[in-house]
């Protein structure tokens, strides 16, 4: 039974202990078929080894569960959230937060992504109430506080509204039900000091599975006491700076979004109607950097156009548009990992065949939804070698095992016998494209695998 970008059904094919396994038509195949070789280099034409041995296998059916990610909700809950969307009787905050409220609800159910939510500013200070008083009754410093009032540098500021959670979505997702209804709105847009905090709380956790998050903003970055009002864009449309924390903080909000990504945390950008949009530039800066890595001496502003004339930031102006942004991003963050548990692997076949585990026997291949031949997947050093435009079909789509990313196929080869390293197979981006929603369809319904005979792997 397949289930949706969820499971992964194995069949496991095992053949008996000193009998060289594989199905029909497969041979053994010696020596070092993984990687590159010592006498090439990494611009040498790939080459592949496909075992072919003729020995007959035992086909045993197991299933593996997806490695669930974790994400991150970073919500802007300053004062203009309270600005109503065009043509419409809910105000931007209520907009947001519904979204939230059924995306959070769907994935938690399904129990593929773990959430968290923090919002910028803090609202401890900057409560609800506090944001009602009259402007020149409030502080810049409450109205600008970072999300859980973190101060650059420090290793000590609030939990988040809602942390992440070792074993409990039904808790998760009452906490962040309640937490949406309960912040209200108050302040500026201290974007830039929340991202920082965001890299440094993660940091902390140590967590196992891959990590996004997903910044929510009607506004662009501001709060910055930095900088020189007298010379600086305001971060407000129609209105000049008159204090430094009203200009537009752009410079140091694209420097950390881009270092969450240098420490592995990916950055989805939603932005939230017309005045955002005014800032269009800004946003697709901070969004591209979000998701792409920045080498030395980068040029921040100088960012290739999006594919398919869209956009690298998501926006949005109501709960349709922002329900349909909030699916694609889950969709894309959802994991193409899939843990393969050795422990509940049978130790014989129906035919009372012994199990022999290894690392170097395993074929993946995607599961069509409309019931088409299952696709072969090729197992690859790194997934940087899988190309969708290579004239080598066997070169648009890979999978590698996800501890040992890089690793030679005689290293594999060296500790195949403990197979409890080769704990989790990783889909490469192409191949893992196919296994989610893409105009609301996915190509395949999951991923197969035959275990006990040797992929085809691909050499360079």
């Amino acid at each position: 039974m397949m289930i949706q970008n969820k499971w992964v059904n194995w069949v496991i094919l095992w053949g008996a202990l000193g009998v060289a396994v594989g199905p029909p038509g497969c041979s053994h195949v010696t020596g070092p078929a993984y990687g590159y070789p010592d006498s090439e280099s990494a611009d040498t034409e790939p080459q592949f080894i496909m075992d072919t041995s003729s020995d007959e296998c035992v086909a045993v059916p197991w299933s593996a569960a997806a490695r669930p990610v974790n994400m991150l909700i970073l919500l802007d809950r300053s004062a203009s959230m309270e600005k109503y969307p065009a043509n419409s009787s809910e105000k931007f905050a209520d907009t947001v937060r519904q979204a939230i409220h059924a995306i959070v609800a769907e994935h938690a159910g399904n129990g593929d992504i773990n959430f968290a939510l923090n919002v910028f500013p803090s609202p401890i200070s900057c409560t609800p109430e506090y944001g009602m008083l009259e402007p020149w009754e409030q502080s810049s410093a409450i109205k600008c506080q970072a999300a859980s009032r973190y101060v650059d540098g420090s290793s000590v500021y609030d939990a988040p509204s809602v942390p992440f959670a070792d074993n409990s979505a039904e808790e998760v997702y009452r906490a962040i039900h309640e937490a949406l209804y309960e912040v209200g709105t108050c302040g500026g847009t201290p974007m830039a000091a929340s991202l920082r905090w965001a890299r440094s709380y993660l940091d902390s956790l140590n967590l196992a599975n891959d990590t996004y998050i997903l910044l929510a903003t009607d506004g662009a970055p501001g709060c910055n006491f930095e900088m020189d009002y007298t010379i600086c864009e305001s971060a407000t449309v129609g209105e000049a700076a008159i204090a430094a924390e009203m200009c537009l903080d752009d410079e140091e909000t694209v420097a950390a979004i881009s270092a969450l990504k240098a420490s592995g945390y990916q950055t989805f950008v939603l932005g939230v109607g017309q005045t955002v949009a005014s800032f269009s530039d800004t946003m697709e800066a901070i969004a591209f950097w979000g998701t792409h890595d920045a080498g030395e001496d980068v040029d921040f502003w100088d960012i290739p156009s999006p594919p398919a004339g869209g956009t690298w930031h998501y926006p949005v102006d109501d709960v349709a548009s922002m329900s349909v942004a909030l699916q694609q991003i889950t969709e894309t963050a959802a994991s193409c990992i899939y843990n393969v548990n050795w422990e509940k692997a049978p130790e014989q076949s129906d035919f009372n065949q012994p199990v022999s585990e290894t690392c170097t026997k395993t074929q993946v291949y995607g599961v069509p939804v409309n019931g088409d031949k299952e696709v072969p997947l090729t197992l690859m050093r790194s997934c940087n070698l899988e190309d969708a435009t290579a004239a080598d079909a066997r070169l648009h789509l890979g999978w590698t095992w996800a501890d040992f990313e890089g690793m030679g196929w005689d290293e594999i080869q060296s500790i195949e016998g403990d197979a409890s390293r080769c704990a989790a197979v990783r889909l490469c981006p192409a191949a893992c494209t196919h296994l989610q929603l893409q105009n609301g369809a996915r190509d395949w319904e999951g991923v197969s695998a035959l275990l006990g005979c040797q992929p085809e792997v691909v050499v360079q």
